[in-house]
């Protein structure tokens, strides 16, 4: 178990309004479509299957990482959720079965395809009669892997591990000074429980030695393991137990000020809840309305039985992200 927020100072991106209102806009519309579509219970238990989010720019390692994980006999059943299983280059003498969105191996790992649905895939795992023991999702190339893992984690059958990011020791300063990767890159970072070093073999020992330094710098105190040769073990990959909690957290893609802390007045004015609630108290709204029964205290419209496409609470979440600093959508 890593120290909890260790080194957690901020790694501060330059602001982007416009990319971070959509982000932020991207990832509660998630929140809001996993409140409808989770059911009111899961075979699996509250809490009982941990997230593991991988993070990292295209190219970094984590399709590297991943395959490791899924072929590394550590006798645990992992779940890894990818983009594009093209990527995925699993040794054939381990896969037992193959359809359209899953690979099944013969270790009792499964490889399965989001293809833009993650909330589905996420309750048919927590639906199985066998669910694995753990589950690893791939995060897109410049997205904040906190966003991803909010929405996950709307799931009540998840809970956090950790947030791992995957960075290429051959281009860390030169990601973080450009002005058209700079920012996400930055955040990925600032989002990390771990950070995993990659490609350090490709690097002369003065090289190694910077990127080293630049992380010291620009991350002073976050836990840091370098790969070999791509990968890590699983113990450490699926071992972080983190004890964050991301309802009070904000994706900072682009530095936005107004992210899900910045609207909780907002959204509590809809809502007319409790301020510690956050937005898993909206998907038990949700969840309450499907089963008739109203949530005590709650005001939104899914405890008063409205259609969920009417949610008081959406309509004011959308309203306070479109009035993000540069925003212009209507």
């Amino acid at each position: 178990m890593f120290p909890p927020d260790a080194g957690r100072a901020p790694l501060r991106p330059a602001a982007d309004p416009h990319a971070a209102a959509a982000e932020t806009w991207q990832m509660l519309s998630g929140l809001f479509e996993a409140s409808r579509l989770i059911p009111a219970a899961l075979r699996a238990a509250d809490g009982s299957l941990p997230l593991t989010v991988i993070g990292g720019f295209l190219g970094a390692g984590k399709t590297t990482l991943l395959n490791r994980l899924l072929s590394a006999p550590h006798g645990r059943r992992i779940a890894v959720l990818v983009n594009d299983f093209g990527r995925i280059n699993i040794d054939a003498a381990l896969i037992r079965s193959r359809s359209e969105d899953m690979i099944s191996l013969t270790n009792g790992c499964a490889c399965c395809s989001v293809a833009g649905d993650l909330t589905k895939t996420l309750i048919a795992l927590a639906q199985r009669e066998e669910p694995p023991e753990a589950i690893v999702l791939e995060a897109s190339g410049l997205a904040d892997p906190r966003g991803i893992a909010q929405v996950a984690l709307a799931n009540p059958a998840l809970r956090l591990d950790g947030l791992l990011v995957v960075a290429d020791a051959e281009t860390l300063a030169a990601r973080a000074a450009d002005p058209l990767t700079g920012a996400p890159f930055r955040a990925q970072l600032a989002a990390a429980d771990l950070v995993v070093l990659s490609k350090l073999d490709l690097l002369d020992e003065a090289g190694r030695e910077a990127a080293r330094a630049w992380l010291a710098t620009e991350l002073p105190g976050r836990p840091v393991i370098e790969a070999d040769h791509g990968g890590i073990p699983a113990e450490i990959a699926l071992g972080i137990a983190s004890t964050r909690d991301l309802r009070g957290e904000t994706p900072a893609l682009a530095g936005t000020r107004r992210g899900l802390r910045d609207l909780q007045p907002e959204l509590r004015r809809a809502a007319g809840r409790n301020p510690t609630a956050g937005l898993a108290g909206h998907a038990a709204g949700h969840a309450a309305a499907r089963q008739g029964r109203a949530v005590p205290g709650r005001r939104t419209g899914a405890a008063r039985g409205v259609p969920a496409r009417g949610c008081a609470l959406e309509h004011h979440a959308r309203r306070a992200v479109q009035r993000s600093p540069g925003r212009t959508c209507r």
